[in-house]
């Protein structure tokens, strides 16, 4: 059947299909060349019409378009018919069949020896896992072995060391420890013990083999010996003792010391006071923020102030003698030269102290919730003027002032002897605020009329209060900015 079809092929080499014990590649290339089999068979007799019988041009066309379209039918049914018997072939075919048994045997086979290999190395692997355990149980029994050896030795030293001590105590006791008096019995009583205890077991069974001849010459020596073994440990002993105190004592790293009249200087001292007062109790983080506050305001450039050195700092105060402060004696001589200058009244509430008198039961009250900073020390800082206050900002800080009526009045800290010589009080703080808003800064000679509703107040104690106020407002923005 394919010799048959054969004729029809392009190529003109076609294969044969072969002997049953034919080799595979023989039998593939059979099968390759009948699956990609070109026919130059095109079934032109078969035409029902000749197109030259045509009439005209289009007539001829058609003709061919027809039997162009039955042979091209034709041929798929030609080929089809071909590749159904190849298939019919290869599908019956014995060797092919064979083929594929050899296959999927070589195939089982490899696989077989894949899961032969893996058991086999599993296997080695237990083995080298049972000798390990076999060779580590063997080590532990001859360790156990050897410790109980140790042991034994020991145990067999410590009864020939026992007995040569004894050896030792009662040759020592039948010569009545070898003195000639009381006093030097009772000093080689105990010197009999420190040879049993400084004395190896070579050395007591050298000793008593030369008691046996050279008697208290021997003992004598070994008196001198053992005294010289213990001077010689006690020695060594105090040399470790040294080292190791040395060692702890020695700095692991070089830390700057700062003393404490360096840290807490009469500024950073007259800043505490003012951060107490401007940050009070039930801020958050509060002496985070004093800390902060001091270590921007301070022109000293030194050290560092910590939260715990400005809290221990604030209890030290609290409980300090205010009398005997030299921020007190150093204020109230400001306040002096400063009244000798403007020779002016002042006058002060009831509620408010000044130099030497006790503070009231309100005041310790204030003291407590400030964190420790007593009012004398509050009413004596001087705080430094960062600048003249605007008139928006006056408006401003004029509000603030109810949260510090009683705080210090704000003073150049250039000017030396300008400090305070006046308290503003909870009543002149409340008219201040008053006139602030009453005359806006459209009003002419405006400070003069906030001057004129205040008693006893002139235009620049109003200007210098209000001042005070805006250095409070923006130190205490800083400080609290500084610490998120």
């Amino acid at each position: 059947m394919f010799k048959l079809n054969g004729r029809w092929s392009e190529r003109p080499q076609v294969p044969v299909f072969g002997e049953v014990d034919a080799k595979r590649e023989e039998v593939e290339r059979f099968y390759n060349f009948w699956y990609d089999f070109k026919s130059w068979r095109e079934f032109s007799y078969l035409d029902e019409e000749d197109k030259e019988k045509g009439q005209d041009r289009d007539e001829r066309r058609w003709i061919e378009k027809e039997n162009k379209t039955a042979r091209i039918k034709r041929k798929k049914e030609e080929m089809s018919r071909i590749r159904d018997l190849v298939n019919l072939a290869y599908n019956n075919d014995k060797r092919i069949q064979r083929f594929k048994q050899e296959e999927k045997d070589r195939k089982a086979a490899a696989k077989r020896a894949k899961m032969d290999a893996v058991q086999a190395q599993k296997a080695e692997q237990e083995k080298a896992v049972r000798e390990a355990a076999l060779a580590k149980e063997r080590a532990d029994k001859a360790e156990q072995k050897r410790i109980e050896l140790i042991r034994i030795e020991r145990e067999q030293q410590k009864k020939v060391l026992k007995k040569e001590r004894k050896t030792l105590r009662d040759k020592v006791k039948d010569c009545k420890y070898y003195a000639k008096n009381d006093k030097d019995q009772l000093k080689h009583m105990e010197g009999t013990e420190k040879i049993c205890e400084t004395f190896n077991l070579a050395e007591l069974q050298a000793l008593n083999k030369a008691m046996e001849s050279k008697g208290r010459e021997s003992f004598v020596a070994a008196l001198q010996t053992a005294d010289q073994k213990i001077a010689a440990e006690l020695e060594q002993f105090n040399q470790t003792q040294q080292k190791k105190l040395a060692t702890a004592a020695a700095p692991k790293a070089a830390v700057k010391e700062v003393k404490k009249g360096e840290l807490w200087s009469n500024e950073n001292v007259q800043l505490l006071i003012k951060a107490v007062n401007l940050f009070p109790a039930g801020t958050a983080q509060r002496w985070d923020v004093i800390a902060t506050f001091i270590n921007q305001h301070s022109g000293s450039g030194g050290a560092q102030v910590l939260a715990r050195d400005v809290l221990n700092k604030a209890k030290a105060l609290q409980n300090s003698d205010h009398s005997k402060s030299s921020l007190k004696t150093q204020a109230n001589d400001a306040a002096f030269a400063s009244f000798e200058k403007s020779k002016k009244e002042v006058q002060v509430s009831n509620d408010i102290t000044i130099g030497e008198e006790a503070p009231s039961q309100e005041s310790k009250e204030n003291v407590k919730q400030n964190g420790g900073a007593h009012p004398n020390q509050v009413n004596n800082q001087k705080p430094k003027q960062n600048g003249i206050a605007t008139p928006a900002a006056a408006e401003a800080a004029a509000g603030a002032g109810a949260g510090a009526p009683a705080a210090a009045p704000m003073t150049n800290g250039t000017g030396g002897g300008a400090a305070a010589s006046k308290t503003w009080t909870k009543e002149e703080q409340a008219l201040l605020e008053q006139a602030i808003k009453s005359y806006p800064t459209t009003t002419p000679d405006r400070w003069d009329c906030i001057a004129a509703c205040i008693p006893n107040r002139s235009k620049k104690d109003c200007l210098r209060r209000v001042k005070e106020l805006v250095e409070l407002v923006n130190s205490k923005k800083e400080a609290q900015a500084a610490t998120k």
